[in-house]
């Protein structure tokens, strides 16, 4: 899943780096996380990534940078990213060399791309997302390369485990699960009316079993009868929702997928509002450009800030055989007012709480 970068393929709009100035940045409690990476998180103790570095690097390092999206909607990520390794030292342009390659939303480049950064000798390769990591671990088993965003980097074949990776990968995992469980205890929280509620899934999402299991479980938990319905066209989505509506379902989560055709989204939010049914999503532009009620998902930035923090680390000698890979530690939850309160919904106090940006 790569989801709060579903608009970096499919969507031409403004980036809206506005999302990421929140009044408030909440690190949201209470959701599950895979076990393993726990103990990956606990290895990491004593060593909390802290502004500044013990020395300003004076040699220039090499590396390079692959992306599936374009150089435009990687802006607000890219900012992040740089900033976060001018915290630790390294400037591009003075110390830093950043060799930058961009997809723009065609995965089949993505090999030939890698290739070419590893042509360049880069010193370390930064890939986004499953898309990026696993084709840049095809081209190299020598480089180290920083992944960020990737759902399931065991079953990808790109670590041995999130608690020691073993090879030249480690990174950042994508929280899929811990969105998909919180964002359906949220949905619950706002409508507690919900008793049937219908899960849209893309199978050819990377790890596609990973979101709806994780939201048929947890409305299981929550004594919710559910269905999970694959959704890649905009007339999936239309058969879906005519399914919803002879099913009776009062409740829809959308999972945040960049292999999404254009148009998915906007018909999700346009017939929940129809139906007049509350609908939880993954991605921040679905709220804010598209009307959708609400969203629940990891704060992108701060996933593109700890990758910043491995490629710092193995610049400086670590090996990313001995680094754990990391959960998100930081969730977004993106409410749309205006449809709220058309919807007639009211957020209680515990859900609005945990709200970090409303969207007027």
């Amino acid at each position: 899943m790569v989801s709060q970068e579903t608009r970096q393929v499919h969507s031409t709009g403004p980036a809206r780096t506005a999302l990421y100035s929140v009044s408030r940045r909440a690190v949201l409690r209470g959701i599950g996380s895979l076990g393993a990476s726990v103990a990956g998180l606990t290895l990491l103790g004593g060593c909390q990534f802290v502004g500044g570095s013990p020395s300003t690097p004076t040699r220039v390092r090499h590396i390079g940078f692959l992306y599936t999206g374009s150089q435009v909607t990687l802006q607000p990520y890219r900012d992040a990213f740089l900033d976060q390794l001018h915290q630790h030292g390294w400037v591009e342009g003075e110390n830093l060399t950043v060799e930058w390659r961009f997809a723009d939303g065609r995965f089949e480049l993505l090999p030939g791309l890698a290739a070419e950064l590893v042509r360049l000798e880069v010193e370390v390769l930064t890939a986004i997302g499953g898309f990026g990591a696993v084709p840049a671990r095809q081209q190299t088993s020598t480089i180290p390369i920083v992944m960020i965003n990737v759902g399931d980097p065991v079953g990808e074949g790109l670590v041995q485990s999130l608690v020691r990776p073993g090879g030249n990968v480690t990174g950042v995992r994508i929280g899929t699960v811990a969105i998909t469980v919180k964002g359906v205890e949220l949905l619950k929280t706002v409508a507690p009316w919900l008793a049937r509620l219908v899960i849209l899934a893309d199978p050819r999402a990377p790890n596609p079993d990973l979101f709806p299991s994780a939201a048929q479980q947890t409305a299981q938990n929550l004594g919710l009868e559910s269905r999970s319905v694959d959704v890649q066209t905009v007339q999936d989505v239309d058969n879906a929702f005519q399914m919803l509506q002879a099913w009776k379902a009062d409740g829809v989560i959308l999972q945040g997928a960049s292999t999404y055709v254009g148009g998915v989204n906007a018909r999700v939010v346009g017939l929940a509002a129809k139906q007049r049914v509350p609908a939880m999503f993954q991605t921040a532009y679905i709220v804010s450009d598209n009307g959708g009620l609400m969203a629940y998902l990891q704060n992108f930035p701060s996933a593109y800030r700890l990758g910043a923090d491995y490629v710092d680390k193995i610049l400086r000698g670590a090996s990313p055989a001995d680094l754990p890979v990391v959960d998100p530690r930081q969730f977004d939850f993106i409410v749309n007012t205006k449809t709220s309160r058309e919807l007639s919904i009211t957020f209680p106090p515990d859900a609005a709480a945990q709200v970090t940006q409303w969207i007027q």
